[in-house]
């Protein structure tokens, strides 16, 4: 390593230092319900307060604050959480000690309690398009009105819908998914790659565990740590009610969120728009059923 890199390190070290100390100053002790008691020598919280809450030794807090103590990812993401930083201040936390991250930046108007009402107001507007907001676990957290009919065999009979677990443990997925053996392959890809970031493991930890101990699929693609990806312009869906739908999709992240919209659209003039038209107008006469059936599924 060159004396210019070192430098760089070292100067880059000594920056995380004094941003982890001016977070930590700005942060009320009793806002986190520790004991105010007397006169404290520094304002916000202590060294040994942010040390205990991440589980690490003073000794080894105060060196990272002083820039000479190299940090790892698990303790960084740990001290990020004591400090409550935000996407865009752990994106630049991890920045500085070279760890590589994909949080979002935390743009003004899009922090967490906005995004999704306003993802929500957003796809409701679209009325030709089926329409589902998924989070970096694969749940399902919002649909507008034609995406609850389309991917109704996945939202049906459960409060918290995820891709990840209907794809991998939901006999009808093989069934719906016209393509099952590709959207499973990219599902195990995107889960490999969010787990990767040390901010996003920890919440990523109990799905994979779940799906690894029930699905010798998910198991199986998940040992190999194949990371290659084959984007598809489509996806095709085996719909109970309207039969097979040829759909092309558009992934949208909107800013400063970890959110992902994604649309589906048919072809003008195809057996596909037809299909979604039926769907959109709430009723079909396939089978007779109506589609009323599904308006009670959860968003």
């Amino acid at each position: 390593m060159s004396q210019t890199a070192r430098v760089t390190t070292a100067d880059q070290a000594a920056e995380l230092g004094s941003f982890l100390m001016a977070r930590r100053q700005e942060i009320d002790p009793a806002a986190l319900g520790l004991p105010v008691q007397g006169r404290r020598r520094v304002s916000g919280l202590r060294r040994e307060e942010v040390a205990a809450g991440a589980s690490i030794s003073t000794d080894y807090y105060a060196r990272i604050e002083q820039g000479r103590r190299p940090v790892t990812e698990g303790v960084l993401a740990a001290i990020c959480d004591v400090l409550g930083l935000n996407a865009r201040q752990r994106s630049y936390a991890f920045q500085l000690a070279g760890i590589s991250s994909t949080a979002a930046d935390d743009q003004p108007g899009c922090g967490p309690g906005t995004a999704l009402p306003l993802a929500q107001t957003l796809i409701d507007t679209m009325t030709t398009a089926a329409v589902i907001v998924q989070n970096r676990r694969y749940d399902i957290v919002a649909t507008n009105a034609l995406g609850r009919a389309v991917f109704a065999p996945v939202l049906h009979g459960t409060a918290r819908p995820n891709m990840a677990r209907f794809a991998f443990l939901d006999p009808a997925a093989r069934d719906f998914f016209g393509d099952w053996a590709w959207t499973v392959d990219e599902t195990v890809v995107s889960l490999r790659v969010a787990a990767a970031d040390p901010a996003h493991r920890r919440e990523l930890t109990e799905l994979v565990g779940e799906l690894a101990v029930s699905s010798d699929e998910f198991r199986t693609r998940w040992a190999a740590t194949d990371v290659r990806s084959h984007p598809r312009r489509f996806k095709i869906f085996h719909h109970p009610l309207v039969g097979s739908l040829q759909l092309n999709f558009l992934a949208l992240q909107p800013l400063g969120t970890e959110l992902r919209i994604y649309s589906y659209l048919a072809e003008p003039g195809s057996a596909s728009e037809e299909a979604l038209t039926r769907l959109a107008a709430g009723s079909t006469e396939t089978n007779g059923e109506e589609m009323n059936l599904f308006v009670g599924a959860p968003r």
